[in-house]
């Protein structure tokens, strides 16, 4: 049976490549990963706003399906790539036009234009020296560029393969055709379905009345309250909804920390870190992180602005996660490595769990490990590149300022007085070589540091949560 899809042979005579472009394939990519993504909207996008949508443009469910005919040209260590990209509520209307520009020496994307497809020939400079296209719609973090550059990211991330991978086709997305059918008024009726409140799990909320006691002792609160698998419920998500249904007045962020001081004792502290070592391979360890600050992002949060939070906050709470990527997985599977050959040379490594301290509830650390005398913690970092290795190693060998305020963190949450900040080279996988820089833990300004993070958590992540749970209007 003959196919109803125009072949790619046909469609591609529609559409002209631009002048000085190539066709894209899989060869002639330029690598994008998501530090340049991050970046790039933490330069352009508004902080007052959210952006939900551009969030979900990026991810795989739209944009595989969404760009086509991509095309680049090269100068000078710069990239101009551009694409097609179907807007996927209109799928039979001609698509955007998008295009990405790159800095391919220093690793940045400088911009990323979306526009309406214009006839062919229409033809202006997006910058000196460099043929861009005819600006005829918005400029800016629209759904279609975002969708290309998830689009790219995952394209890096892929492994390479001996064959050669055309992106010079027609998005799979404008195949789809409309049909209009006649459908019957009942046809639409939704099917009832059985009420979730009707098959509560009764169990589930007889733990959180067992956390919920007045009295942490006895029988039932040491098997319910401190069973591992019922430890989610000192995820900060479930301590508000448990504090919550203790108030008669207005929330307040003092008396959820408090109450959040009171349910995190020191022995349920020591049991959560026993049983989060496997740390990412752990579902508590990503339950218990949720919604709270982790060393990772203390500077970003000590250093940021009240009034301009709303990326780093939906970041706390998971609301914005890049696709998993080939450096990604590298940096993973590179770790275990790199604490094997630390251990050549300071002896063995204990593993840690996520750290919390009772006194500070919001904020938790999981350090790579802990030296085998228990006097210090150690954070690995594998950078892909000698670009990236240097935002993590200042030239004279010492941290950079991001990571002092991470180590300090692990310090003061760990109790130790020295960290281990161990940067592997880019090529370790040839050269075996890390750069070990020891730490001393400074209190004055840790407790700088922890203070500022405690109160940016207040003044926003518990507002953001309280609101997204109807707690505050």
């Amino acid at each position: 049976m003959a196919s109803n899809h125009p072949s790619n042979d046909v469609t591609c005579q529609r559409v002209a490549i631009l002048p000085g472009y190539v066709k894209a394939d899989s060869r002639n990519l330029p690598k994008v990963d998501p530090l340049m993504i991050a970046d790039y909207y933490q330069r352009l996008c508004n902080p007052a706003m959210k952006h939900v949508k551009l969030k979900r443009s990026v991810g795989e469910d739209y944009g595989d399906d969404a760009v086509g005919y991509v095309q680049l040209q090269r100068n000078d260590g710069m990239c101009d790539i551009a694409a097609r990209i179907t807007p996927e509520h209109r799928v039979t209307t001609k698509p955007y036009r998008v295009v990405a520009v790159i800095n391919e020496k220093e690793e940045e994307i400088l911009e990323i234009q979306c526009q309406a497809v214009l006839p062919v020939g229409e033809i202006s400079s997006s910058r000196p020296g460099n043929t861009g296209i005819k600006t005829a719609a918005a400029q800016g973090p629209c759904k279609h560029a975002a969708a290309f550059v998830g689009w790219l990211l995952r394209r890096s991330g892929e492994k390479s393969v001996t064959s050669v991978k055309s992106y010079w086709k027609k998005a799979r997305l404008s195949y789809v055709t409309i049909e209009t059918k006649s459908t019957s008024l009942a046809s639409l009726k939704k099917k009832a379905r059985r009420s979730s409140a009707a098959v509560q799990d009764i169990g589930e909320q007889f733990f959180r009345e067992v956390l919920a006691l007045p009295s942490q002792s006895g029988l039932i609160y040491d098997y319910y309250g401190k069973n591992p698998q019922h430890l989610e419920l000192f995820g900060i998500d479930q301590l508000l909804q448990a504090f919550y249904k203790e108030q008669t007045g207005v929330l307040i962020s003092d008396g959820f920390l408090q109450f959040c001081k009171v349910k995190m004792t020191s022995d349920i502290c020591k049991l959560i870190e026993k049983e989060t070592v496997a740390q990412a391979k752990s579902s508590i360890w990503h339950a218990l992180r949720f919604a709270r600050v982790t060393a990772s992002k203390a500077y970003s949060v000590a250093t940021a602005s009240v009034q301009s939070n709303s990326q780093l906050v939906m970041s706390i709470i998971g609301a914005t996660k890049l696709k998993d990527t080939a450096a990604m997985q590298r940096g993973r599977e590179l770790e275990s490595k790199v604490l094997l050959e630390l251990e050549k040379q300071i002896g063995c490594i204990k593993q840690s769990g996520v750290i919390f301290d009772r006194d500070l509830p919001v904020l938790g650390a999981s350090p790579d490990g802990i030296t085998s005398d228990g006097m210090a913690i150690l954070e690995v970092k594998c950078p892909t590149s000698e670009k990236s290795f240097r935002r993590y190693i200042k030239k004279d060998g010492t941290p950079a300022a991001k990571h002092v305020a991470q180590v300090q963190m692990l310090m003061h949450m760990a109790t130790k007085n020295t960290a281990l900040f161990c940067v592997a080279d880019p090529n370790f996988e040839h050269n075996k070589h890390v750069i070990i820089s020891r730490v001393k833990y400074d209190h004055e300004y840790c407790t700088d540091l922890l203070q500022k993070c405690v109160s940016f958590w207040e003044k926003t992540v518990f507002v953001e949560l309280s609101r997204s749970y109807g707690f505050l209007s």
